[in-house]
C-alpha cells in the first residue's frame, strides 16, 4: 500500500460518514493481499463486488482492522481523517475535481468546520468560470490555474492539519 496512510486512516473512518465509498476498502483489502497480508477477514473483504451494501461490508471492515492492530476512530478524528483523504488525494492531482465535489458536500455535513472554506469557494468558482467565465468566490481563480490552486490549498491544509 506503500504510504497509503491517509486511505487506512479513511477506513478506520468508515463509520463516521454516511457518504462513505466502500469501494475504496474493498480496494484497500485488495492492495493488503498484494503486500502478503493475508487474513480470512482480509480475503472477505477484498471479495466484495457493487453494488456494496454498507451493513454488510462493516463487520469485514471491523475485522481486517482488528487483525491488523488498528481501532477504528470517531469524532474529530475521523472527521480530520475522512477530509485528509480527500484533501491528499487532491495534492496527490487525483480525480481532482471528485475529490472537490466530495469536500464540498463535507463542508456541509461537517458545517463547514476544520478549515473547509477554500475548498467551499474554489468549488462555486470552478462552476461559474465554467458557466459564466465569471468567478466571485475565489479571487484570480480561472479555469486555467482552478487545479493548481485546489493543489496549493491542500498543501496548506495538510501543513496545518
Amino acid at each position: 500500500m506503500q504510504n497509503h496512510n491517509h486511505l487506512t486512516r479513511l477506513i478506520q473512518a468508515n463509520k463516521y460518514t454516511d457518504s462513505f465509498n466502500y469501494n475504496l476498502a474493498v480496494d484497500w483489502a485488495i492492495g493488503l493481499l498484494q503486500e502478503g497480508k493475508e487474513t480470512h477477514n482480509i480475503l472477505m473483504l477484498a471479495s466484495f463486488g457493487a453494488p456494496i451494501d454498507a451493513y454488510e461490508i462493516r463487520p469485514y471492515i471491523t475485522a481486517v482492522l482488528k487483525d491488523l492492530g488498528l481501532d477504528e476512530i470517531n469524532g474529530d478524528e475521523a472527521k480530520i481523517a475522512i477530509i485528509r483523504y480527500y484533501i491528499t488525494e487532491i495534492s496527490l492531482t487525483h480525480s481532482i475535481r471528485n475529490n472537490l465535489g466530495t469536500l464540498y458536500h463535507l463542508c456541509f455535513e461537517y458545517d463547514s468546520e476544520f478549515g473547509l472554506f477554500p475548498f467551499y469557494l474554489l468549488y462555486y468558482s470552478w462552476q461559474d468560470l465554467e458557466a459564466k467565465e465569471l468567478n466571485h468566490y475565489y479571487e484570480d481563480a480561472t479555469l486555467d490555474n482552478i487545479e493548481s490552486l485546489l493543489i496549493k490549498e491542500a498543501k496548506i491544509w495538510i501543513a496545518n492539519y
